[in-house]
């Protein structure tokens, strides 16, 4: 695989059987020239798609790797942004089997862009001119121009939102006034999320705290984790109970689960805080390693059996380290 592949988001998907020649779970990795999988059944590898003489993914490249940008997929497509002329940027939409037309069903203003990101069946791309919305369901692509006052978050910066490695502050919902798009950034130089109505080409900004810490969970909804609350942005509220949450760490919220760092008072020392919906707290889990921080953590996952947190060990040598709890055994790996 393309080694600029690790600097953008990639996915694993269950590829459905029909049509595909490689059904299973897959990861797809993109890169400048090319949509690449890996078959995590056979560790087979293929090349999805490539670009023609002249085009070009907007995703990074090794020289460039720090912007939000990659790939998405559901169990028959795969979804990236491509250049689209000068100053514009379209949304490519491929099948796993090879056999579906390539279609380019939304293109926005813009040279860089963030995402896609897939959420519902809803695909966001944004750019520091607009934000566009396409829905697999009935096929349709709504955008927006973005307010002059708001600066989206293409980049990481000191002082803004806290994105763990490999998250992006955007989502699509389907709100109450038609569809949403959940954009990271500054208004004014204050941290939070534009809220844009794209439909009604309506807009609100919504201040985060400084501190905020914000993830993807698997659903492609974003969790803000800041101080002692918890929520998820475009749904229901989902509070923790009042306790004080580790600074810089992600959390995780299922249909089910809420999983989150607490402060364990000592540095190293990291205590995660398990609870179900409706019930509370239904457990906890302690593990010791000062290589696991804010600046290190790649995400975390948990499950009715299993729940796991991904950081990236520091040093020239880096590598992924992962710990990892049987909930059925209560077991740490």
């Amino acid at each position: 695989m393309d080694p600029a592949s690790a600097f953008n988001q990639s996915v694993m998907v269950k590829v459905l059987p029909k049509g595909s020649t490689q059904p299973g779970w897959t990861y797809v990795g993109i890169s400048p020239q090319k949509v690449e999988a890996i078959s995590l059944v056979t560790g087979e590898g293929k090349v999805l798609y490539e670009v023609t003489v002249g085009g070009e993914i907007a995703v990074n490249s090794v020289s460039s790797g720090t912007r939000f940008r990659g790939v998405a997929a559901t169990g028959h497509l795969f979804l990236f942004a491509e250049r689209a002329g000068a100053d514009q940027i379209s949304l490519v939409v491929c099948g796993f089997s090879g056999k579906l037309p390539i279609e380019r069903p939304m293109t926005i203003d813009g040279t860089v862009v963030m995402g896609p990101v897939l959420s519902d069946e809803l695909v966001a791309l944004c750019s520091p001119q607009a934000v566009g919305i396409y829905d697999l369901r009935n096929k349709k692509s709504v955008q927006m121009q973005l307010p002059s006052s708001f600066e989206p978050l293409l980049v990481r910066k000191q002082g803004g939102l806290h994105l763990p490695l490999g998250s992006i502050p955007l989502s699509a919902v389907r709100g109450a006034a038609g569809l949403e798009a959940w954009i990271g950034g500054e208004e004014y130089g204050i941290p939070g999320f534009l809220i844009a109505e794209v439909e009604l080409k309506r807009w609100r900004f919504e201040r985060t705290p400084r501190e905020a810490t914000v993830s993807n969970n698997l659903d492609g909804t974003l969790c803000v984790a800041a101080e002692d609350e918890i929520r998820i942005l475009g749904t229901k509220k989902w509070k923790s109970d009042k306790v004080s949450l580790q600074a810089g760490m992600p959390a995780t919220v299922t249909e089910e689960f809420l999983l989150a760092f607490e402060e364990s008072g000592r540095l190293g020392r990291h205590h995660l805080s398990l609870s179900k919906r409706g019930r509370g707290t239904v457990g906890s889990l302690t593990f010791e390693d000062p290589e696991c921080r804010g600046e290190t953590i790649c995400g975390t996952s948990v499950s009715s059996s299993s729940v796991g947190v991904a950081y990236l060990l520091p040093g020239i040598d880096k590598g992924l380290k992962v710990a990892h709890w049987d909930l059925e055994q209560t077991t740490q790996a």
